[in-house]
C-alpha cells in the first residue's frame, strides 16, 4: 500500500480528481489523503466516495494542531495554505498508525507511470527530495529555493519525523508568499535538510516531476506509446501555471520561464491534461458547484478591476508568446 496526500479548496478540485485518476490509472493499491479546505470541496468527495481516498476537513487538523490555527490571522490564504504542509504530513502520521511512508504530492502533479522506480531508489532512506533541476539559463530561480516542494517523501521513522517537526517549526514562525534572506513560503527550508539529515536521499530519477521550470533541461520523447524522460518513464509532471483566462483561452505556464510550448509536449501532455481539467469541472458545475479561478487564493481580496487588469496583461502576455491552449470543442 502506497500512502500519498495533497490539499486544496474547491478551485482546485478538478487538478485533485486529475490526480486521482492519474494514481488509480497505475497503482494498484494506494490511498490518496485530501486535506479539503472549504465545505463544498468537502463534500463533494465525500459524495463521490472514490475508493482510495480519504477526504478530511481542514477544522480536523485545525483542531488537532491549534499552533497551526492560530497562524491564520497572520497569514494570506495561500500562506496559510503553504503553512499547512508539515502540519498535514505530521496530522496523518499520528491519525493513521498504519502508515509507514507518506508521500506529498502537489494537487496539480499528473501521473503517466507507476511510481515503484522512484520508491526502489528510495529504499529504505527517511526523506526523499527532488530538485528543480533548473537549465543553467534560470539557475538563479534557486534563490526560492533548490528543492521542489511538489513531491516529498518521509518513513515513519526518527529522522522522517524529526524533519516534519523541524519544518513545521519554522513554517509556523514564518510562511509567507515573497522572497525574505534564506526563506520563501514552506519551500526554502528544504535547503538545509542534506545537512540536517543523514537518512536523505535526492532523486535522481529524471521523471520525477517533470516541469515548466526544467523541461529545457531533459529530453522528452513523446512520440511512442509510452513517455520518457531522458530514456527513463515518464513518472509525474507538474503541471503548475495551467490556468483558465477567459472564453476558451488557457495559459500552459511555460511563458514565466522562456519555454516553448512544442507541438508534441501541446499534444501529448497539455491537451489531454486540458481535457480532464474540463470534463471534471464541467462535472462539478452539474453537481451545482460554483468555481472560480485557481489562482484566486493569491489574489483574495483584489478589487475586480485590478484581477482585470491582471488577466488584460496575462492575455497580452500570453498571446505574444505562443505558450496558450485553447479549449478543445
Amino acid at each position: 500500500m502506497r500512502h500519498f496526500c495533497t490539499y486544496f479548496d474547491k478551485h482546485y478540485l478538478s487538478r485533485g480528481l486529475a490526480l486521482y485518476d492519474s494514481l488509480a490509472a497505475h497503482h494498484v493499491s494506494f490511498r490518496l489523503y485530501v486535506c479539503c479546505f472549504d465545505n463544498e470541496a468537502q463534500a463533494y468527495l465525500e459524495r463521490r466516495a472514490l475508493p482510495g481516498l480519504i477526504p478530511i476537513d481542514h477544522r480536523e487538523l485545525e483542531a488537532h494542531d491549534p499552533a497551526f490555527l492560530a497562524t491564520r490571522a497572520t497569514r494570506s490564504r495561500i500562506e496559510y495554505y503553504f503553512t499547512s504542509t508539515p502540519c498535514w504530513l505530521r496530522f496523518l502520521f499520528a491519525r493513521f498508525p498504519e502508515i509507514d511512508r507518506l508521500t506529498y504530492v502537489d494537487a496539480d502533479l499528473c501521473f503517466y507511470s507507476s511510481c515503484e522506480p522512484v520508491f526502489a531508489e528510495i529504499a529504505e532512506a527517511s526523506i526523499a527530495v527532488v530538485e528543480h533541476r533548473f537549465p543553467a539559463r534560470l539557475r538563479h530561480l534557486e534563490r526560492c529555493g533548490r528543492f521542489n516542494v511538489g513531491w516529498l517523501s518521509f518513513r515513519r521513522d526518527p529522522d522522517g519525523l524529526a524533519c516534519i517537526e523541524s519544518w513545521r517549526e519554522r513554517c509556523l514562525e514564518w510562511c509567507h508568499d515573497r522572497l525574505d534572506g534564506d526563506r520563501f513560503a514552506d519551500q526554502k527550508y528544504l535547503d538545509a535538510w542534506p545537512t540536517m539529515f543523514s537518512s536523505l536521499v535526492v532523486l535522481r530519477h529524471t521523471g520525477v516531476d517533470v516541469a515548466p521550470w526544467n523541461l529545457d533541461a531533459c529530453h522528452l520523447e513523446l512520440d511512442g506509446p509510452s513517455l520518457r524522460v531522458d530514456g527513463a518513464p515518464l513518472i509525474c509532471f507538474h503541471f503548475h501555471g495551467v490556468k483558465h483566462l477567459f472564453g476558451p483561452l488557457y495559459e500552459s505556464g511555460l511563458r514565466y520561464y522562456g519555454v516553448e510550448l512544442a507541438p508534441a509536449v501541446r499534444r501529448r501532455l497539455f491537451e489531454p491534461y486540458l481535457r480532464q481539467l474540463i470534463g471534471h469541472e464541467e462535472e462539478l458545475r452539474r453537481a451545482g458547484l460554483t468555481m472560480g479561478r485557481a489562482t484566486s487564493p493569491r489574489y483574495a481580496g483584489t478589487r475586480w478591476w485590478t484581477r482585470s487588469m491582471r488577466t488584460l496583461v496575462d492575455v497580452v502576455g500570453l498571446l505574444a508568446s505562443r505558450t496558450y491552449l485553447v479549449a478543445p470543442r
